[in-house]
Parts: structure tokens; sequence; C-alpha cells
């Protein structure tokens, strides 16, 4: 409120008067531009670890159907009236195992680009105001009073 009504009656802040301001104001953006760093680096390690999460679930999946596949292989060379039928759901069940990885592939490079974009982000995000970089207005001279 004494903001405003030194505005109002033209009030001159004194060099104290103005110093505590610009200390408040840089403490008040500090305080944003950390808020701001701390919400990017929680969405990237979310995102980092969906991340992880998916490449673990694809290899997994990779893993089950490299399984099921040689266990079906083994299935067509005992029976041989059947192995053909087999061998076409081997074919199947690999071109699933192709598309799936490609799912992966694909899921992770979009992470990995989200990932690179929010760090791009954080990196840009502008320094904080150091107490050094306080300058009075009324330049040398400006000192108590």
């Amino acid at each position: 409120m004494s903001s405003l009504r030194d505005q109002i009656t033209n009030h001159q802040q004194t060099a104290a008067e103005e110093r505590a301001e610009f200390e408040r104001k840089r403490l008040m953006f500090n305080a944003q531009v950390t808020l701001w760093r701390l919400d990017a680096e929680q969405e990237l390690a979310h995102l980092e670890a969906r991340r992880k999460a998916l490449e673990i679930r694809g290899n997994l999946g990779v893993s089950e159907i490299e399984q099921e596949g040689r266990r079906l292989g083994a299935l067509g060379e005992i029976m041989l009236a059947e192995g053909d039928l087999y061998n076409q759901e081997i074919g199947l069940r690999g071109s699933y195992l192709q598309v799936s990885s490609d799912l992966v592939a694909a899921g992770a490079d979009l992470l990995d680009a989200q990932i690179a974009t929010l760090k791009q982000a954080i990196a840009n995000l502008p320094k904080e105001i150091g107490a050094n970089e306080f300058t009075p207005r009324g330049g040398a001279g400006a000192g108590g009073g």
C-alpha cells in the first residue's frame, strides 16, 4: 500500500528503501526461478522414469516372445505333421516382435525428445539475480538520506 501511496504522492525512496525493495524483488524472483527449476526437474525425473519403465517392459516382452519362439520352434521339430503351422506361427510372432520392437523404439525416441526438450528448457531458464547486481537509480552519490 505504501508503494501505491508513494507513486501517487511522487515520494522518492531513500537508498536504503530502494535497496530493501531490490532485495525483496530479487528474493521473489529467485524463489520463482527455483520453483520453475524444481518443477522442470521433477517433470524430467518423471519422464526419465517412464522412459526406463518403457525400456524394461520392452526388454521383458522381447525376452518372453523370444522364449516362446524357441518353444514353438522345438515343437515344430518334434511334430513334423504340424511343423508348417508352427513355423507360420513363429513367423507371425516374429513380425509381432518386430512391430513391438519398433513401437518400443518409437516410444523411446519420443521420450528422448521430450527429455532433451525439457533439459534445454531448464538450461534456458534465466540466471538468478545476485545481491551484487544492485544499482541505485541515483548512480554515484545516491547514498543514504
